[in-house]
């Protein structure tokens, strides 16, 4: 079931020419099942990309990491 478009949070260009796409979720939405299809188009558009792009969600603390980090550690792979 697809909802229509998705217009991410964050999208930068980085400096080794990947795309940089980031969604912020809050804890009180981050299950709900928009969000989740949200989540699943930005894995497949990741995978499709050939590394080209890089997908995160991000959230204000997110296994022990702060959006920062969560970033970055996207960005590393």
């Amino acid at each position: 079931v697809s909802w229509g478009k998705f217009y991410p949070d964050f999208v930068a260009e980085l400096d080794d020419g990947r795309t940089l796409v980031v969604e912020y979720k809050g804890q009180h939405i981050k299950h709900d099942p928009k969000e989740v299809k949200k989540v699943q188009v930005g894995n497949l558009w990741q995978t499709v990309s050939k590394k080209q792009g890089v997908f995160v969600q991000v959230e204000v603390e997110k296994g022990g990491l702060n959006m920062r980090e969560q970033i970055a550690k996207a960005i590393a792979g």
